[in-house]
């Protein structure tokens, strides 16, 4: 019996940490700032800490399978 690997369109981790991110910075920035100038730098913010986290912490080493 073959192992079949099946093509599987699944969201990817890293760009689910990004708008998990994104998220839940610019719903902080509103609750602190309460404004929507607030609210776009909270999400700006997010996605900046988000690309770091992706880039610095996450990283995923290929595998060979």
């Amino acid at each position: 019996m073959e192992n079949q690997v099946e093509n599987c369109s699944s969201v990817s981790p890293k760009a689910l940490i990004v708008l998990v991110g994104v998220v839940f910075a610019a719903l902080i920035a509103f609750v602190v700032t309460e404004s929507f100038l607030g609210t776009l730098a909270g999400a700006v913010i997010g996605l900046i800490a988000a690309a770091v986290f992706n880039g610095v912490f996450y990283k995923q080493t290929p595998h060979d399978r």
